[in-house]
């Protein structure tokens, strides 16, 4: 992981387990399937704060 990467755990909604981790800088919505609640999440891949429940961010 290089300086510039950022590591984004993305947590479901409703049972807040976690389904994804986002390392690329990569946009757009997609939709997962949470193996704990079987619930279809939608997921923005953006970098705005409203969906993005938790973040952590690796600067080495």
């Amino acid at each position: 992981m290089n300086n510039l990467e950022q590591k984004i755990i993305v947590r479901c909604k409703h049972c807040g387990w976690r389904i994804f981790d986002k390392v690329t800088m990569t946009t757009g919505v997609i939709e997962l399937k949470c193996p704990n609640c079987h619930r279809v999440v939608e997921v923005d891949l953006s970098l705005r704060r409203d969906n993005v429940k938790y973040r952590l961010v690796r600067v080495k």
